[in-house]
């Protein structure tokens, strides 16, 4: 009774980690020794696969980019879990991809599951231009240069490259404003634009050719013709050239070959230019105011201007006078009738032979009254009637200076009209002989500006100046310029020495001298001969040279003369307001 029992237990190990085998004996033994055995073997295996608790969610990838890896979790009935992963491409079209990776665990006795994550491979990165193209800008259509060529990369794949261009603006003259633009598209639609513009702007004014330097001429010269200039565009080619020229200061007459300003005749007593012999005293000598002789290719002369009676300002004649027939001395001494020059001075030397002589054109010669002589009229014919004597021009022509002058005698009739007289009150007709005796400056001093210009189509213009200007010649048969005090003053006890500046704009100043201690005056006429303003009145001392100042702002641009009188004496100075 009561038999001892004792157990054995043993573990062998099976072929994977998670199998093994017990082996249970248990022996009972009596008290005399005897033993009875009975055994259990138990043995342990591993079938079930691990069980993933997490798994990642499917992703997307931008192409190009590293795939990043999330870990996948499981769990094993039995120990511990590996887990592996690898990706296989499902599809791979032009504009992405797409994987699968599979995670598998696999416990210790190889037991295994799988699990799968969706990756989406996407392309949002648009192409990359490799350069940038700079805005061209040229002035001539021509000039303008191929278009660019461009070109792009991509993050995934090939690049398609669109160009395509629009004209934002032009004209009529090739101008014009281009936009290029360029479009990168990649396989899955992502584009890009570049862009840049093309300007056509003509800037660049034509080019003028053969231009003439400024010029000083002297004063007897002829006024050259203007030179035929060209102009080139650098986008048009030739283009016209218009030509425009304007005058100032002492502008001679066109058409003229000779055009002089006059004075009295120096050495006259008293000082006169015209002389109408027959009328009465105080209105048979008459002093320069203003006056002009012109001489015309066609042998025709005009001697124009206004005189003063030289003891009553106020009355005075508008000359109109031509001449006709002007011959060279050859010509009029060799003619079916006897003539001769006027030389009772003795002046004239061997100057006669360079002299011109005119006959008074008694259909176009008038004298006509102003003044307190208004509504007087003379008409004038040649004197003498033979014609022995001309209308002498040249150098002491005038029969009284030797300097250039001009003369003749004249008959007049008409209607003499004073109101200062009573019986020429209302006018009388009157007949007689008068005489004409000037000096004059025939070098006028005065300047062309020459303008030539050259617009193209976009309205770029170039112009060339050139300024003409004449100078006194000293061979000018002018008037001799009185000086200082020291020089000849042809007679005549006063003098205007200068008028400065001139032209005038503001204030013009007038030097003036008398050989002798006398009250003087000085007067400031226009061209019509009447007084514009009264500048000085006084005593001068002999020899001293005198100035006076006076402002000519006011008055209208054009020529006029200062007048200085002292007794019977009077001389007269030009000057231009500009």
């Amino acid at each position: 009774n009561n038999p001892t029992v004792t157990v054995v237990s043993s573990s062998t190990p099976g072929e994977c980690a998670n199998e093994y085998t017990e082996v249970h004996v248990w022996t009972a033994t009596d008290t005399c020794g005897n033993t009875a055995s009975v055994s259990l073997t138990i043995h342990y295996v591993d079938t079930i696969a691990p069980v993933f608790t997490l798994v990642p969610a499917a992703i997307s990838v931008e192409c190009g980019a590293a795939i990043p890896v999330t870990t996948a979790e499981a769990n094993d009935n039995c120990g511990d879990v590996t887990i592996t992963y690898s990706d296989s491409e499902l599809l791979d079209d032009a504009c992405a991809g797409h994987y699968l990776r599979t995670f598998t665990a696999v416990d210790a006795c190889g037991n295994s599951s799988t699990a799968t994550q969706a990756i989406n491979i996407i392309d949002t990165t648009v192409p990359v231009f490799s350069q940038s193209i700079a805005d061209v800008v040229v002035e001539c259509a021509e000039d303008a240069p191929d278009y660019a060529v461009a070109t792009a990369t991509d993050n995934c794949g090939s690049v398609n490259i669109e160009m395509n261009t629009t004209i934002l603006s032009s004209d009529d003259c090739g101008n014009y404003v281009e936009l290029a633009t360029y479009v990168a598209t990649d396989d899955c639609g992502n584009s890009a634009t570049q862009s840049y513009t093309i300007t056509v702007e003509d800037l660049t004014g034509p080019v003028l050719s053969d231009t003439p330097d400024d010029l000083e001429i002297d004063c007897l010269e002829p006024l050259p013709a203007p030179p035929a200039i060209t102009a080139f565009d650098n986008c048009q080619g030739e283009v016209d050239v218009t030509y425009t020229e304007q005058f100032f200061g002492d502008v001679p007459t066109p058409g003229s070959i000779s055009d002089c300003n006059l004075v009295d005749a120096p050495n006259t007593s008293p000082s006169w230019g015209l002389w109408l012999q027959d009328l009465p005293e105080g209105y048979n000598y008459y002093v320069t105011v203003n006056a002009k002789f012109v001489e015309f290719p066609d042998g025709t002369a005009h001697l124009s201007g206004t005189v003063v009676s030289e003891t009553n300002p106020n009355a005075g004649w508008i000359i109109d006078v031509w001449y006709m027939d002007g011959l060279d001395w050859n010509d009029w001494s060799n003619q079916s009738f006897a003539t001769g020059i006027k030389n009772d001075a003795g002046l004239a030397g061997d100057n006669f032979l360079d002299w011109t002589f005119y006959i008074t054109n008694a259909t176009s010669s008038i004298l006509t009254g102003t003044g307190d002589l208004a509504g007087s009229s003379l008409n004038l014919s040649h004197a003498p009637e033979s014609l022995f004597f001309g209308f002498q021009v040249g150098i002491a022509a005038n029969n009284f200076s030797e300097g250039h002058g001009m003369g003749g005698w004249f008959h007049y009739e008409g209607n003499f009209q004073n109101t200062l007289i009573p019986i020429y009150e209302d006018g009388a007709q009157v007949t007689g002989v008068g005489d004409f005796a000037f000096e004059g400056d025939c070098c006028p001093i005065y300047n062309v500006d020459r303008t030539w210009t050259a617009t193209d189509c976009s309205g770029n213009t170039t112009l060339w100046m050139q300024n003409i200007s004449f100078i006194e010649s000293p061979e000018n048969p002018g008037l001799v310029d009185p000086g200082s005090f020291a020089i000849d003053m042809k007679g005549s006890s006063i003098a205007i020495t200068n008028v400065y500046p001139n032209p005038s704009k503001e204030i013009a100043i007038v030097e003036f001298v008398s050989t002798r201690s006398s009250r003087v005056s000085l007067n400031v006429y226009n061209f019509l001969g009447n007084i514009v303003a009264q500048i000085f009145v006084g005593d001068v001392e002999a020899g001293v040279v005198n100035t006076v100042e006076f402002n000519v702002h006011e008055m209208h641009n054009g020529m006029y003369y200062v007048r200085m009188s002292s007794g019977s004496e009077s001389v007269a100075q030009k000057f231009v307001k500009h």
